[in-house]
């Protein structure tokens, strides 16, 4: 073909977008020729339809042979950047091949460039500080907040899941109810006024993310900037980390046997605008709010116009009696807000609670909700509606009330037995823990942080009690969970336990 030809000029063009082999690279040329040519198609050098020159041509512009150039066109072709045409010979395809989607790999630089600027306000950097601790895989002795998985009836979970899923209803595909999916909000009120005498209907329901992100969702669209909010003086951390978040004022309030000492929290912030208690169950000292107690609190709140968060964390497992009233149920006045959540009934991956209030809030605190939250997945939620409408839910609880009965009592058993007069530990009515004191005796063998130090090393997990108070007082106190472990892991592991003390040195409490 004569030089100024239509593929002549093809080929200057190719020569013109920089191609160029190298005869000394180990990539074989035609490989290089392939990789040059998509490069310039994926970046839009070439575009769609452009005709390729022909393979004599281009072999003579480079100065190599056709074969090299015959290969890198089959393997464009065959990789859709080119495509063969009748009487056209080979064109740029019209249709992009899936790798240029992909952005090009790029090389790790040799030297890692300094950290920029943290990106955390101060106020974001505080928060952080209040990181909780995440659960393995598997749980250890004696961690806390690990409910049993084993005895879950995931066969019927699966079916339940099947049934909406296999073929799901519209209802539930365009569900986007800020209050969470109807038929939930209603088995969830049927059961509160059928196993906790809470006396509700669906409309005062809102399904949530769990107990904490209740929390923080009403922090967020009931209080101001600025606002005090009581809290027990011994409490999980993660509520202040919810408190600081929303720019709140935390306000330690003292516990005693009656649990919160509201008097105490009127001296130290008459103004507060919320209170959060836990009155079935403290967490984590476990004591039972009494009725006078629970009655002072409802006054507070009714004469100052404040709010009060009922953590109901882990009021089904009650094992004496009858459940007790909730403090919502004593509400008349519309000031208490209670919280539920399937995360210790359930499992906690679920992510999924709920909260209670008199449905005249409902509808303004939904609205608000609708625009900053993306709520639930509904994925789960009309399978959780049937677990607990068709009586799955109640048999689950009835059975691990059994099942956290068996082990509470075979932990007490095994630490009278093995730590009598080193580890003071009673039982408790209501919960997934114990919570143990080392004696005078113990301390003056072995310091706390010895003690939790050699427990560590041994594979078990002893949860010091001054970390639920933000002043870290001193305290000899211990969590003990048991919810998770069978009987014959619980006793192994007192019996390592009490082998480990038995072993440490006596030179007052510095082992």
């Amino acid at each position: 073909m004569p030089r100024g030809t239509k593929s002549d000029a093809g080929a200057s063009l190719f020569i013109l977008l920089g191609l160029s082999l190298d005869r000394d690279s180990s990539q074989p040329m035609s490989e290089q020729l392939s990789e040059q040519i998509a490069t310039a198609i994926s970046r839009g050098s070439l575009a769609a339809g452009t005709p390729m020159p022909s393979s004599r041509i281009l072999a003579d512009e480079l100065g190599c042979s056709r074969n090299t150039v015959k290969a890198a066109f089959e393997k464009l072709i065959a990789e859709g950047y080119l495509v063969g045409v009748a009487r056209m010979n080979t064109v740029v395809a019209e249709r992009a091949p899936d790798s240029y989607f992909f952005a090009a790999r790029t090389a790790v630089p040799a030297e890692v460039p300094p950290p920029t600027p943290a990106i955390l306000s101060s106020r974001g950097a505080r928060i952080s500080t209040h990181r909780r601790p995440r659960c393995p895989q598997s749980a250890r002795p004696f961690e806390i907040g690990h409910p049993e998985s084993e005895e879950f009836p995931f066969e019927v979970w699966v079916d339940l899941y099947r049934s909406h899923w296999a073929k799901p209803r519209r209802v539930v595909i365009d569900s986007a109810d800020p209050r969470g999916y109807l038929p939930l909000r209603s088995s969830i009120a049927q059961y509160l006024s059928t196993m906790r005498g809470l006396t509700c209907d669906a409309e005062d329901v809102i399904v949530t993310g769990g107990g904490f992100h209740a929390m923080d969702l009403f922090m967020r669209l009931a209080l101001q900037p600025g606002d005090a909010v009581w809290i027990e003086e011994a409490t999980a951390r993660e509520i202040y980390a919810l408190v600081e978040a929303n720019g709140l004022l935390a306000v330690d309030v003292p516990i005693d046997e009656q649990g919160m000492v509201v008097a105490e929290g009127i001296r130290r912030a008459p103004h507060a605008r919320m209170a959060i208690v836990t009155p079935a169950h403290q967490h984590p000292l476990g004591m039972t709010m009494s009725l006078p107690r629970r009655q002072e609190l409802l006054d507070w709140a009714t004469r100052s116009n404040a709010w009060v968060l009922e953590d109901d964390y882990d009021g089904e497992f009650r094992y004496t009696g009858t459940p007790l009233a909730t403090l919502k149920s004593l509400d008349r006045d519309g000031r208490v807000i209670y919280l539920g959540t399937f995360s210790k009934s359930i499992f906690p991956s679920l992510r999924m609670g709920y909260m209670v209030m008199n449905s005249g809030l409902v509808s303004d605190f939904s609205s608000a909700r609708d625009a900053i939250d993306l709520f639930p997945t509904m994925l789960e939620q009309p399978v959780m509606a049937s677990f607990i409408g068709r009586g799955h839910f109640a048999t689950h609880l009835r059975r691990m009330r059994q099942v956290y009965r068996e082990r509470q009592s075979a932990l007490l058993l095994a630490m009278r037995e093995q730590l009598s007069g080193l580890i003071e530990i009673q039982p408790d009515e209501t919960g997934l823990h114990l919570l143990g004191f080392m004696t005078p005796k113990l301390l003056r063998r072995m310091s706390l942080e010895a003690l939790l130090t050699k427990a560590a090393n041994a594979g078990i997990v002893l949860v010091p009690l001054k970390n639920f108070y933000r002043d870290g007082r001193d305290s000899a106190g211990l969590l003990l969970g048991f919810s998770s472990l069978p009987v014959g892991v619980i006793r192994d592991a007192v019996e390592t336990l009490a082998a480990l003390i038995a072993a440490a040195p006596a030179n007052g409490g510095q082992a």
